[in-house]
């Protein structure tokens, strides 16, 4: 065995845990070998997974494998790099193999990452690979991956560029220039990688772009590609620029009230001066939110970056909706939550989980709501009822009070009164 600590612990216990044998967490002293069994038991023990059980012959011959040439079960793996769930996903591609664990011996220099790699490039590949297709077996999701059927067909002499799901934007040049990303890139950044090199755009751009949704995201590639290649030969924006009027276009594309987003007669001055007519828009937004940016702060790089990411957790109000207050025993209103921070408030006053709504008010389908009541003493306003309308027809879908009961006749009353007031339907 690889490590002289792995003769002290029992001979074959991930090999009994994957077996459903019984075992004892207690008497394996080895930390990181107690938590890789722990896993093994929660995935082959009883209950165990309908999927794990049909695996269970090839897991065991790789743990096998694993346990008696090398030390991975026993020392550290990087974060983010759990071999329990790779293991199944490789005992799921077990008809790809071309050869068996049982050969395989690991290079005893080698840290417990590379023995790891070491095995599925003896299990899988012909030909050698450049080290970013492994990390298509920790890719998360089903068992069956296209990232995975894409490394197996390519560890057998594949050309990327004729399988399957690959981007049809990805060139002859881009695929040979993908070969050259970093390791720790997964398949589709490597893939954005090799397009934004032979488009020659800056590399600056080109790791500000790896860090941003549409590394790998190839579905709006009708505006990234003109857009990248419009950058790369104008060559006059600096990196904050180039930042901007990426999410810009970023808000625009995902923006469902816009069918459709072209570059088409649009110059990349026209988008920059776009781009910072919606930074002043979320300059806006945030003063209302009670965050205090002055018009001036905005020269400052680190201001504009807060204001980008505040665009993910501030929206704009629904169209015509604006305040409405009325007496009812007190003194009551109905306001707009436009932000995340509002929508946590709300559901942690009323118990109920209206903050999980926030994603469908960024997408512009939903506005949220809040029946509020003045209370002299504390010198507030406190949520009474909260209410989700939509914003397609206007219409409220649901209203919920305190532990998602249903409002009372008084809250009813209120809400007819304000739904005649702001042109908004409410079934009887």
């Amino acid at each position: 065995m690889a490590s002289s600590s792995r003769s002290r612990l029992p001979s074959s216990v991930t090999r009994h845990v994957v077996a459903g044998r019984p075992w004892t967490a207690r008497h394996i002293h080895n930390t990181h070998l107690r938590y890789h069994c722990r896993q093994l038991g929660r995935t082959f023990q009883k209950p165990a997974s309908t999927q794990a059980l049909p695996l269970r012959g090839a897991c065991l011959r790789l743990v096998e494998g694993l346990e008696c040439a090398s030390d991975v079960f026993t020392r550290q793996m990087p974060k983010r790099r759990n071999i329990v769930p790779a293991l199944l996903r490789i005992a799921a591609y077990q008809q790809h193999w071309i050869r068996g664990p049982e050969s395989w011996k690991s290079q005893p220099d080698h840290g417990p990452r590379e023995q790891f790699h070491d095995l599925i490039r003896h299990l899988f590949t012909c030909y050698a690979m450049p080290g970013f297709y492994l990390n298509a077996w920790y890719a998360t999701g089903g068992l069956e991956h296209v990232d995975r059927d894409w490394f197996c067909q390519v560890a057998r002499g594949g050309y990327i560029r004729r399988l399957p799901g690959v981007p049809a934007g990805l060139t002859k040049r881009a695929a040979h220039l993908m070969a050259g990303a970093p390791d720790h890139f997964s398949i589709r950044q490597a893939m954005r990688f090799g397009q934004l090199r032979a488009l020659e755009l800056p590399e600056t751009f080109i790791h500000l772009v790896l860090r941003q949704p549409m590394a790998t995201n190839f579905g709006a590639d009708g505006i990234w590609l003109p857009f990248f290649m419009m950058v790369a030969r104008d060559g006059s924006l600096d990196a904050e620029e180039f930042l901007s009027v990426l999410h810009y276009l970023h808000a625009e594309i995902r923006d469902p009230k816009l069918r459709r987003v072209s570059l088409k007669e649009r110059s990349l001055r026209e988008l920059l001066r776009s781009a910072e007519r919606s930074l002043r828009d979320m300059l806006v937004l945030a003063r209302q939110n009670g965050i205090e940016y002055s018009e001036a702060d905005l020269e400052r790089p680190e201001v504009r970056a807060h204001l980008r990411s505040l665009a993910a957790t501030i929206w704009p109000p629904m169209d015509l909706v604006a305040p409405f207050e009325i007496e009812n025993r007190g003194r009551w209103r109905i306001v707009e939550l436009c932000s995340q921070r509002d929508l946590q408030f709300e559901g942690r006053e009323l118990e109920h989980c209206v903050a999980s709504y926030g994603s469908k008010c960024l997408a512009g389908k939903s506005a949220i709501f809040s029946l509020r009541r003045w209370e002299e003493d504390d010198q507030c306003w406190d949520p009474w009822l909260t209410i989700e309308v939509d914003t397609r027809n206007r219409h409220i879908v649901q209203m919920r009070s305190v532990w998602n009961h249903d409002p009372v006749p008084r809250e009813l009353d209120m809400v007819r009164a304000w739904c005649k007031a702001r042109d908004i339907k409410l079934d009887s």
